[in-house]
């Protein structure tokens, strides 16, 4: 155990990569490269199939209907906000 003046800190106590997953809820299904595309602020993406396409500062609370403007019928949408 290290000490810091008045602050220890116990290596066997600190959090997993995993166990911070779960205490945010879940794993993160984001795409870095959306970020990468369109910086900071809100994502959507969409995949029909093997096609994606990102739409930068989509709307996040109604991601399937933005992607079902693009790919009408069967697909799969992806909402992240990017920092």
């Amino acid at each position: 155990m290290k000490k810091l003046g008045k602050l220890s800190i116990n290596p066997e106590k600190l959090m997993k990569d995993e166990e911070l997953i779960n205490l945010r809820g879940g794993e993160f299904y984001g795409d870095p490269d959306a970020c990468d595309t369109c910086g900071p602020g809100k994502v959507v993406i969409c995949y029909e199939f093997s096609i994606k396409k990102t739409i930068c500062g989509g709307n996040i609370h109604d991601c399937t209907s933005e992607c079902d403007r693009i790919f009408p019928g069967s697909h799969y949408c992806n909402a992240q906000t990017c920092f």
